[in-house]
């Protein structure tokens, strides 16, 4: 259909920078509570890695599912 597209906010790039880091603080509150709860860091790292890597590869298996494009 003729005129019918994707378009991004003026702002996209500051709001998405923004976003990231309200959850940069979340996470580093979380990290301090389990910091002063005595849990082993090695266990945090394991699921940061653990979760990094499943969200990295659910953003390449979505992207592929797209052909591709990246949004």
């Amino acid at each position: 259909m003729t005129g019918v597209g994707s378009f991004v906010a003026p702002d996209a790039i500051e709001r998405i920078k923004a976003e990231g880091q309200v959850q940069l603080d979340t996470l580093a509150s979380a990290l301090r509570d389990l910091a002063l709860a005595h849990v082993d860091i090695e266990a945090v790292q394991n699921l940061v890695e653990e979760v990094w890597k499943d969200a990295s590869q659910t953003n390449k298996s979505n992207t592929s599912q797209r052909g591709g494009e990246q949004r």
